[in-house]
Formats: C-alpha cells, sequence, structure tokens
C-alpha cells in the first residue's frame, strides 16, 4: 500500500557502479546518478549530480568501487570554496615558513 507520504519528496540517489558481471545491468542508468520515482518505482538517471548529504542522511554502498564510482562519490562532497581556500592557507603557511628560513639565516 502507498503511504501518505508526498512522492517528490523522496529523496533516494543512487550511483549505478554496474556491479559484478552477473549483475543484472541497465544502460540508461549505469555510470550515473540515478533518483528513485515512487510512482513508477523506477531508477531514473539525473542530469546533474544529486544535492550534497547534510543532515540526517544514510549511505550504503558495495565495497569494492571502480574509480568512476569514487570520482562521483568524491565529486558530490567537494566543496571548490573550500578547496580554494585551503589552497590558499597551504600556500600561505608555506610562505611565512620560507619567511622564517629566510629569517633565520640573519639571526644566530
Amino acid at each position: 500500500a502507498d503511504g501518505a507520504e508526498d512522492p517528490e519528496q523522496c529523496k533516494l540517489f543512487f550511483f549505478d557502479d554496474a556491479g559484478p558481471s552477473w549483475a543484472r545491468k541497465d544502460p540508461a542508468t549505469e555510470g550515473k546518478w540515478n533518483r528513485w520515482n515512487v510512482r513508477s518505482k523506477t531508477w531514473e538517471p539525473l542530469e546533474e549530480d544529486p544535492p550534497r548529504p547534510a543532515g540526517l542522511y544514510a549511505g550504503i554502498g558495495a565495497t569494492r568501487l571502480s574509480s568512476r564510482a569514487e570520482s562521483a562519490i568524491r565529486g558530490l562532497y567537494y566543496d571548490a570554496a573550500a578547496a580554494a581556500d585551503a589552497e590558499k592557507q597551504a600556500t600561505e603557511r608555506r610562505a611565512g615558513l620560507l619567511g622564517w628560513q629566510q629569517l633565520r639565516r640573519y639571526v644566530r
């Protein structure tokens, strides 16, 4: 029996990594992020990545990932702004360290 929840509120996403050779394959979803359609009870490929997990969520998956699945999952968690900020901080730390090493030459 169908629940009273709004089917559009179902936020169930899946990256189809194709699985082992004996697993069922679906060319429409393979190698893509997909969203569960409650009404049709099928996985539907997404045009872009699903929303980044936040708050209360669950993750399930395989014990072995292909490189494409690993890239897809890392991409989901990748934050370009945070990465740029981390690189800037690392550069500033290196510059500070180099500055200190240069200064040590004159202070002995």
